[in-house]
C-alpha cells in the first residue's frame, strides 16, 4: 500500500485508484490543509464531494449525491436523484428525507414532556400548513406567567392601520359516510382534596357535531342551539328571536333574575304540566318594588302589580258581561266581582253575594 507522507500536487483532474494511505492532511484546492481532507474552491467558488454509482445514477455533474459548499458560503447535502435521504444510527434507519420531500422518523419513543420523543425541538416552530396528529397533543405544564393563546393569535408577517386579525379554526376530525359526526371538546380540571395528587380532567362544554352548544352535558338532544345542564345567569340583556312559538323553551321551572331582560317578538307560556302553575312571579321576603311593571317604549308604568298585590291601572275593562249569580248564596269566593248589564255582584264571603243596581241616569 502507496503510503504518502508529504504533499502532491496536481494540477490536473486524477484518478487515484486502490488503497492510498496519507498520514498528513490532504488539501483539494488549498495547500495549507486544516483537515484530514480540506477542499477549498477558491473565492466565491462552490465545492463539494460528489457520490455516483455508475451507471445507476449517472455520473453527470447533475447526477448522484453532492456535500459541499455554496459559493456563497452555505453548507449543502443535495441529493440529485429521484431518492430517498437515509440516517441510520447504531446501524437501524432512524430517519429519511423521502424523494417526496416528506420527512419520516422511525423512532418508536413516546413523547411524555417537551424534551423526550422521537423529535425535540428546543426553539419555536413555525408550520405553515396543516398539522395532522394520530395520538394526543400535550400542552406544557401552565403556571402564573405562562403565556401560549397570546403567541398564538398574535397577527405576524402584517402592519398598518386597521389590519384584520387572524381567525383561529379548531376542527374536529372527519369521518366517512353516514358516521357520527365528532365534536369538539372543552376539558378543565376539577376541585380535588389537599395533598400532591393531580386533579381529575373532565368535559365541562361541548360543540356537538350538528352545531349545538353544551354546557354541563354531554348528551345532545339535537334540537337546541345552547343545552345547558345548570344555572345560567345573565348580567345584560338577552335578546331572543325566532319562531315565535319555540323561541323559549323549559321543561323545568324558569327563574329569570330581578336585573335581567328578556326580549321577546311574541312570548308564550306553554305550561307543561296541568299540576304546574303557569307563570308564577315571586317577590323577595323584604320586596318593596312591583312584582310586576307593564311598560310602553319609552318606558312609562301603564299598570303595575305591587308587592302586597294590589294591580294599579287607569282602567279596568271587561270582553263581555258577566253571568250574575242565581241567589245570594250562590256558589261564590271572597273578592269575586262580576258585572251584568243592571248589576254589580260582589262575593263578600264563601257563597254570599250582595248585588248594586247600576244608575243610567247620572249626568
Amino acid at each position: 500500500m502507496p503510503l504518502y507522507r508529504n504533499f502532491v500536487d496536481f494540477v490536473s483532474n486524477q484518478v487515484i485508484g486502490g488503497i492510498k494511505n496519507f498520514t498528513q492532511n490532504l488539501g483539494l484546492g488549498i495547500s495549507t490543509p486544516q483537515a484530514k481532507i480540506h477542499i477549498d474552491g477558491g473565492d466565491n467558488t462552490a465545492s463539494n464531494i460528489k457520490f455516483t454509482a455508475g451507471t445507476t445514477t449517472g455520473q453527470s455533474v447533475t447526477d448522484g449525491f453532492d456535500i459541499g459548499i455554496t459559493s456563497s458560503g452555505n453548507a449543502e447535502i443535495r441529493q440529485r436523484e429521484l431518492s430517498n435521504i437515509d440516517f441510520f444510527t447504531n446501524d437501524v434507519l432512524s430517519a429519511r428525507i423521502g424523494s417526496n420531500a416528506v420527512t419520516t422518523f422511525y423512532s418508536t419513543i413516546s413523547s411524555t414532556s417537551s424534551t423526550t420523543g422521537a423529535v425535540t425541538i428546543g426553539g419555536g416552530l413555525g408550520i405553515s400548513e396543516n398539522i395532522n396528529a394520530g395520538g394526543t397533543i400535550l400542552a406544557p405544564t401552565l403556571s402564573s406567567t405562562t403565556n401560549i393563546i397570546t403567541p398564538l393569535i398574535r397577527r405576524t408577517g402584517t402592519s398598518g392601520t386597521n389590519a384584520a386579525g387572524l381567525s383561529i379554526t379548531l376542527q374536529s376530525g372527519a369521518g366517512t359516510g353516514t358516521g357520527a359526526l365528532s365534536s369538539i371538546l372543552f376539558n378543565t380540571a376539577d376541585s380535588g382534596a389537599s395533598g400532591t395528587a393531580s386533579q381529575n380532567i373532565t368535559e365541562k362544554m361541548r360543540l356537538s357535531g350538528a352545531g349545538n352548544l353544551l354546557i354541563g352535558t354531554s348528551t345532545d338532544n339535537g334540537n337546541d342551539r345552547l343545552q345547558v345542564a345548570g344555572s345560567a345567569n345573565f348580567t345584560n340583556n338577552l335578546s331572543i328571536s325566532g319562531n315565535t312559538n319555540t323561541a323559549f323553551t323549559h321543561t323545568g321551572a324558569a327563574a329569570i333574575g330581578s336585573s335581567s331582560l328578556f326580549s321577546f317578538v311574541q312570548l308564550g307560556v306553554l305550561v307543561g304540566s296541568n299540576t304546574r302553575t303557569g307563570l308564577v312571579i315571586r317577590g323577595q321576603a323584604s320586596q318593596t318594588a312591583n312584582l310586576q311593571s307593564w311598560q310602553n317604549s319609552a318606558g312609562t308604568v301603564l299598570s303595575s302589580v305591587a308587592a302586597d298585590g294590589i294591580i294599579t291601572a287607569p282602567q279596568f275593562r271587561l270582553s263581555a258581561n258577566s253571568t250574575a249569580p242565581a241567589s245570594p248564596t250562590d256558589t261564590g269566593v271572597l273578592g269575586e266581582t262580576r258585572w251584568t248589564q243592571d248589576f254589580i255582584y260582589y262575593c263578600y264571603a264563601t257563597n254570599n253575594w250582595s248585588r248594586f243596581a247600576k244608575d243610567n241616569t247620572w249626568s
